[in-house]
């Protein structure tokens, strides 16, 4: 049987099979939850769907491809259905919701819920050719930098300028993809939420945090931390806990995205730096105003990302990013050889 079926998908096509079940473990996970209207026991249902990145096979050099894409995209889904989760009960409250509205919701992290209205699904529709300008116009933004990164010997470019440029990078394919699959949606007539809001145009890391970069994040540290928390806790401890929370999340990205190589903690550390400068922001908030807070927020992204990019470096290199344009300031990666944190 397995000759035949060698025969039947070819020997590529087999190899891909492992690295596509978890994929597939997390949809069925989401339809089974969406079919059977699972509104209890969601910690539970959180924590399995998490775990279906176990199912990925080990990492290896040779099939990183397979592992930076097929990983990505599980991680990112099993992040959005434990979230998601967390968050069922309240949002099947509001209204029915039929099998597929769940299903979707579970899913896409963007999606708000279908439209209950002709005025609303129009609105909807009117979003959509926006959403896809956005998308172009960002996808465009990606043009000069191919051939840099892909014609030019990373080794010789300091590591600020590859840090930049990965940013640019990064947050262009990301917003862009985001805008693509928003637009899909409203196409479509459903209601959206935004996922990113012009992140390059920050005018300071708390608007860049708190309005612009991964929305979807934001809205859960909010609602399930600093609400909760609001009145037990005050001030920096607060901001604190809110970046730690989204510090756990991207290290089971890390993780997720990294197998064996994972660098542990880089995220976490890199988290609370952030909050930290929030609180001092909130301190000393005439620091950050109109095109200068542009200018150094962006600086100041381009120094502490390296500590963002080393935890995702397997990621980042499976796409097909070239491992030479990793910024690696040479006292952090000392301090990670300490710490016994290289490859």
């Amino acid at each position: 049987m397995t000759t035949a079926l060698v025969t039947l998908l070819g020997q590529d096509a087999l190899e891909l099979i492992p690295w596509v079940l978890p994929l597939l473990g997390v949809l069925g996970f989401n339809l089974m939850v969406a079919s059977l209207r699972l509104d209890s026991g969601r910690w539970l249902a959180a924590v399995l769907v998490a775990a279906c990145p176990l199912l990925l096979p080990d990492y290896s050099w040779e099939r990183r491809h397979f592992w930076g894409i097929s990983a990505t995209i599980t991680t990112t889904l099993a992040i959005v259905s434990a979230a998601r989760l967390a968050e069922l009960g309240a949002w099947t409250k509001a209204r029915p919701r039929s099998t597929l509205e769940r299903f979707l919701w579970l899913t896409l992290p963007m999606l708000k819920g279908f439209s209950q209205t002709a005025e609303q699904q129009e609105s909807a529709k009117g979003r959509a050719p926006e959403l896809f300008r956005t998308a172009g116009l960002e996808f465009m933004g990606l043009v000069p930098i191919f051939p840099l990164v892909f014609l030019v010997d990373g080794d010789v470019v300091p590591w600020p300028l590859k840090s930049a440029v990965l940013i640019l990078y990064f947050v262009l394919h990301l917003s862009a993809i985001a805008h693509l699959l928003s637009g899909l949606c409203a196409g479509q007539g459903l209601q959206i939420d935004a996922l990113f809001l012009r992140p390059l145009l920050a005018t300071s890391p708390r608007d860049f945090w708190s309005r612009r970069w991964n929305r979807f994040i934001s809205r859960f540290a909010l609602k399930h931390v600093a609400l909760k928390l609001a009145g037990k806790v005050q001030g920096i401890w607060l901001i604190l806990a809110v970046f730690l929370v989204s510090g756990v999340f991207h290290e089971y990205f890390a993780w997720g995205v990294g197998s064996a190589g994972a660098r542990h903690g880089l995220m976490t550390f890199f988290f609370l730096i952030q909050g930290l400068l929030v609180w001092t922001e909130t301190r000393v908030p005439f620091f950050f105003r109109g095109w200068r807070g542009t200018i150094l927020t962006f600086l100041w992204m381009m120094l502490t990302a390296p500590l963002f990019f080393l935890a995702i470096e397997l990621a980042l290199t499976g796409f097909g990013f070239p491992p030479s344009w990793i910024p690696r300031p040479a006292l952090l990666m000392r301090l990670l050889e300490l710490l016994g944190a290289h490859h």
